[in-house]
């Protein structure tokens, strides 16, 4: 998946720069990046015309180009979910409009937005965070030139993907004198191990005299390691420094390093975002903690940590080289997938010796970066996902990994059938529900009798229960009650006027937005808290019949053919006996 351009706080935007942002966020097919500034719209924005062009962000959606038309429809799904309006469009369709987005907008009145469940939960249900995970899982993520080398022996594995972004123009904040030059040359390095950080790279470098003009380093989306993007002034240095890289062996590991080069566009030069960035370049830690006052800020920011990390696991890492007396407050937060952490440390000599101390150094395994502080709003826990952001850790990974174990095969003897029987025999040892199964249970408000109904439902079966004669077949089916809740009209009408001027939920924008859904319900206004649910519903049940048809189909079919090749084989053995 390609790169996702890093987005400016949409909390701090006017009304117009959150229109024009959302039109960018269309135009490149930032999924996330539309979510992210709908949390924080009205319906005028939604609706607005862009300063650069007179086109609203659901007319860009349907006019612009894309060659990722499922991510555009679900960009589209979005748009109308939070108020964009249609009706200008399918009046008058511009010449450029292409059909297929159009088509999306002709069927939304006709069962289209009871159909679009997923961009109902995109909005609605889930939060950024949960987003960003099913955008990233599913390849939804941003049409971008920010792919892996092409050479198999040095690119990337299948499947990663890089959150890194190059800026334009660097800051000189980061230690370089006066305006620095933008790198020209880039080199990808992969498989590195997870106790690596920038430093190794820039101090690898640096030793064989070929400094590093820009590191920008990611988690390998799927894999336990990370990867870089290393960028030089000139050819000559990205050369020597694939060279020096290349095959290097580090923590258990062998290095791959290969000049960049995007298989999608030829382009040379990773991805250089056109929203603004957080200057992150990273000149060494020596530099780094020379930094003028100007150019700085007292307290440390920690990034790259391992999922789970704590405040008391920061501080016993910081007293490395910090006095107890001089570490302060500590804040773990997560943006977007990263895991980072800012530490208030006021003596400014103490900073100092933490960056160069401590910078590269790894706690719980992962090499960590350790700077001065970054300013907590560019890291807000909405924010877009920037740098860093490809690290991918679940709970479940292990039991995940088990489901997936391998079935038996069957002899050559045995009949398709009993080879059948035999799977599905394993298949219920190795998917016992584990105490994680039922905990998530529990997190969802089940009780202990609902929670032995639901044990019952995804029991394998090795046959169908019997059933009384004259009754109905056994389809696995179970009662639930949904409790939609309600308020009066007036009383909805109120909590909307109120909400508009102070939002019930201004910490948790997806919250926010279903609270708001409930209330346009109770007014009559929209029907959505009730038809989406249901569609969702209608949609999980004729999944499950058309997936019991086909599997039943495939098994029948295939214990038909192993019966006619029996067959076939019997008849060819008695002609042979005859013979």
């Amino acid at each position: 998946m390609a790169a996702a351009p890093s987005l400016a706080d949409p909390s701090v935007m006017l009304a117009h720069e959150r229109t024009d942002e959302l039109v960018k966020c269309v135009e490149r097919d930032d999924l996330l990046g539309v979510l992210l500034v709908l949390c924080y719209c009205v319906d005028d924005e939604v609706n607005g015309k862009a300063s650069a062009f007179p086109m609203t962000p659901l007319e860009t959606a349907v006019c612009y180009p894309t060659r990722r038309f499922a991510v555009r429809r679900l960009i589209i799904e979005c748009l109308l979910h939070r108020g964009a309006s249609a009706d200008d469009i399918l009046r008058k369709p511009a010449a450029s409009a292409h059909a297929a987005p159009l088509s999306v907008l002709r069927g939304w009145r006709s069962g289209g937005r009871e159909q679009a469940s997923i961009a109902y939960q995109l909005c609605f249900v889930l939060s950024l965070e949960e987003a960003e995970t099913y955008i990233t899982d599913n390849g939804l993520g941003p049409d971008g030139p920010h792919d892996p080398p092409p050479t198999a022996s040095s690119g990337p594995p299948s499947g990663e993907a890089s959150t890194s972004t190059a800026p334009a123009e660097p800051s000189a904040r980061e230690g370089v004198a006066g305006a620095p030059q933008p790198s020209s040359h880039w080199i990808y390095v992969g498989r590195l191990p997870l106790q690596t950080a920038e430093r190794w790279i820039y101090d690898k470098l640096a030793q064989a005299g070929t400094p590093a003009n820009d590191i920008f380093l990611s988690k390998a989306r799927n894999q336990p390691s990370r990867f870089a993007f290393v960028g030089f002034i000139t050819a000559q240095a990205a050369q020597l420094a694939v060279r020096i890289l290349d095959q290097e062996f580090v923590h258990g590991n062998t290095v791959s390093a290969t000049r960049f080069r995007d298989r999608s566009t030829g382009s040379t030069q990773p991805h250089i975002s056109e929203a603004d960035l957080i200057a992150r370049r990273y000149v060494g830690a020596q530099r780094h903690a020379a930094l003028p006052p100007t150019e700085r800020r007292i307290g440390l920011f920690l990034l790259h940590l391992p999922p789970g990390t704590t405040e008391s696991e920061i501080y016993l890492f910081l007293r490395r080289s910090v006095p107890a007396a001089q570490i302060g407050a500590i804040e773990v937060r997560r943006a977007g997938l990263s895991v980072l952490a800012f530490a208030d440390v006021p003596d400014e000599q103490a900073c100092q010796r933490a960056i160069v101390g401590l910078d590269g150094e790894a706690l719980g395994g992962y090499g960590v970066r350790v700077s001065w502080l970054e300013p907590r709003s560019l890291w807000s826990p909405t924010q877009h996902a920037v740098a860093d952001a490809m690290a991918r850790y679940r709970d479940f990974l292990e039991n995940e990994k088990r489901s997936s174990a391998a079935r038996p095969t069957a002899a050559n003897n045995e009949s398709t059938n009993e080879s059948i029987s035999s799977s599905i025999t394993e298949l219920s040892r190795t998917h016992e529900p584990t105490e994680l199964d039922i905990q998530r249970l529990r997190s969802l408000g089940m009780d202990d009798d609902q929670i032995k109904a639901i044990e019952r439902i995804w029991t394998p079966l090795h046959e169908p229960p019997a059933q009384p004669d004259g009754s109905a077949p056994f389809d696995r089916s179970v009662d639930i009650t949904v409790q939609f809740g309600h308020v009066t009209q007036s009383e909805a009408r109120a909590a909307l006027e109120h909400n508009a001027k102070a939002p019930a939920f201004p910490d948790d924008a997806a919250m926010q937005a279903r609270y708001e859904a409930f209330l346009r319900a109770q007014t009559g206004d929209s029907r959505d808290w009730y038809t989406v649910f249901f569609a969702q519903l209608a949609d999980f049940n004729r999944s499950s019949a058309a997936f019991t048809a086909k599997a039943r189909e495939i098994v029948n079919s295939a214990a038909v053919g192993a019966e006619k090749e029996n067959k076939m084989e019997m008849d060819a053995s008695d002609v042979k006996q005859e013979e």
